[in-house]
């Protein structure tokens, strides 16, 4: 199987009043993600004549509206291509996209996956409010979409086997974690590295090597077993 990195991005420029505090370290600058996105497409042309790298791709949660503003035109400019995971019970709230910034984007090549309706924490819900959460917030963005929205990234990166096993028994295509490190192309269950505003000026190549030595990918191992038999 081949090898993924996907990156994960959060809000771009200033957290607006709607971020937990909690939250914000994952936000950067414009600037620096504009670093980050040429650095990417680098990679990716010296990929085409190395197989030794996986495959870079990007993703971003929550559905900010800095998506469509700031991150979309970067992406354009360096011929990337990102999915954006949306909270469909956002979409009346002006600091997040609404319907139209959900088609502007799809127009635009992108992809539109499922983020939950409200951004909760799934471990903490029984399987009637997962239903809602998921399954009915993913129905409604397909609505939106007129495509099959059949990928969920998990709200903050947190499941356990209840969670696992409920999703597993969902049509879902994929499901992505905040596990960090690299992931095999073929897998339904994803893990993402997610970026934050301090490992924003980390060079590209070593957040490709990190976490691909023994002792930290056993460590990774370790820690998704844990949580997935939790």
């Amino acid at each position: 199987m081949a090898q993924q990195l996907i990156i994960n991005f959060h809000g771009i420029g200033s957290p607006h009043s709607g971020v937990d505090a909690s939250e914000k370290p994952y936000w950067m600058s414009a600037e620096n993600m504009s670093r980050i996105f040429k650095r990417v497409a680098d990679i990716k042309s010296d990929l085409r004549r190395s197989s030794s790298l996986p495959e870079i791709l990007i993703t971003f949660d929550d559905g900010n509206r800095s998506d469509l503003t700031l991150a979309l035109p970067e992406l354009v400019k360096n011929g990337l291509t990102a999915k954006f995971f949306v909270c469909a019970g956002r979409m009346s709230d002006p600091n997040y996209l609404d319907k139209a910034a959900i088609r502007e984007l799809q127009s635009a090549g992108m992809g539109i996956g499922n983020h939950g309706r409200s951004q909760r924490n799934l471990t903490t819900l029984s399987y009637a409010e997962l239903e809602d959460e998921i399954s009915t917030a993913g129905d409604e963005l397909s609505q939106i979409t007129g495509q099959d929205c059949s990928e969920v990234a998990l709200p903050f990166g947190a499941y356990n086997r209840k969670v696992l096993k409920w999703l597993q028994s969902k049509r879902l295509s994929c499901i992505y974690t905040s596990d960090r490190g690299t992931t095999d192309s073929a897998l339904r269950i994803k893990a993402r590295e997610s970026i934050t505003g301090q490992m924003a000026n980390m060079a590209m190549p070593d957040l490709l090597l990190e976490g691909r030595t023994l002792p930290k990918y056993l460590r990774r191992k370790v820690v998704t077993t844990i949580k997935r038999w939790r």
